[in-house]
């Protein structure tokens, strides 16, 4: 599961600035089809902005600053063959520079690549210059800790909206390393998951495991009680040494709840699968056929496709 970070769009137009959250997205659309042809001006910037009322701004901490295509400087060059995507952000600086009359360190833009046909690409910058850039995000910038700037068409473009994808498609200066840096941030989120997944695999192989040791743990703790109270009847003899040999070497699903023999008699309380308790008392009893032999068995669970029995039984020797 994921969480959107929540972030304020404002909204800039020549006559006023409106907020929404993130998440009114269809007002936010409604509000973006009045489409504004004119060229922003300081002027009409500076009359917009002083009008501010920032107690409106529902999420301070992000804003995305959106404003009509025309206040921005728009090229859509047409290439004859795809730019590699290490040398694009220099090729969309290039066209930004002319068009902002700008030195590149002072030129933000943002841009796309999207192909026409086999051959050509068209490639979209959106661009403007510093100076112009301070002038519309000065006022947000007071207010929010992260401020960036989109264009109504790039914003509109977005399938998916959230902040991150807001924070890719922005208007910046040029970054050498910016992809780089999305790379290596990329290959550590993998680490880190990759991580995570092991961990866990090797938490649950730890608890199996221990889970294993505890179950023979107390299956050899159990045996070793019923030799230590067979031990310590000096009356025993040859009946109870036969009775506890049925017991030994029993399958893994036979859990043994009570042994007790005592001269010609013994007892046995057991807990299995009812499907295994004719099977084992058969073999019992062909190989003591002299012996008498009273079997009760009490249902105690009814598991899908495996019904579990507490099993009574009492042997009495008839032999001298």
């Amino acid at each position: 599961m994921t969480f959107a970070l929540l972030y304020t769009v404002a909204v800039l137009s020549k006559q006023t600035c409106r907020f929404f959250a993130s998440v009114d997205q269809v007002e936010i659309e409604s509000r973006l089809q009045h489409k504004d042809d004119s060229t922003g001006t300081l002027d009409s910037l500076s009359e917009v902005l002083s009008s501010l009322d920032c107690s409106q701004i529902p999420s301070p901490k992000r804003i995305l600053v959106l404003v009509p295509d025309a206040w921005l400087k728009v090229t859509q060059p047409i290439l004859e063959h795809p730019v590699s995507e290490r040398l694009l952000p220099l090729a969309a600086l290039s066209y930004a520079v002319e068009v902002t009359f700008a030195i590149p360190e002072e030129t933000h833009y943002a841009f796309y690549q999207e192909p026409l046909n086999s051959k050509q690409t068209r490639l979209t910058i959106y661009s403007c210059s510093q100076d112009w850039l301070k002038q519309l995000m000065a006022p947000f910038e007071e207010q929010g800790q992260s401020c960036i700037l989109m264009s109504f068409t790039q914003y509109q473009q977005l399938k998916n909206k959230s902040w991150n994808a807001c924070l890719r498609q922005k208007l910046s200066s040029f970054q050498p390393n910016f992809q780089r840096q999305q790379r290596a941030r990329l290959y550590l989120s993998w680490g880190l998951s990759i991580s995570l997944l092991l961990q866990c695999l090797a938490g649950g192989y730890y608890y199996y495991v221990y889970d294993a040791a505890q179950t023979t743990r107390l299956a050899y703790d159990q045996i070793l009680d019923v030799q230590s109270t067979w031990l310590q009847d000096q009356q025993a003899g040859v009946f109870p040494l036969s009775a506890l040999n049925l017991i030994q070497g029993l399958p893994k699903q036979v859990r043994i709840e009570q042994f007790y023999a005592y001269q010609q008699q013994a007892n046995i309380q057991l807990k299995l699968p009812k499907s295994m308790v004719k099977l084992l008392l058969d073999n019992w009893q062909k190989r003591y056929p002299k012996w008498g032999w009273t079997f009760v068995q009490e249902v105690i669970s009814q598991a899908p496709g495996q019904e579990l029995v507490n099993a009574h039984i009492q042997i009495i020797s008839n032999e001298d």
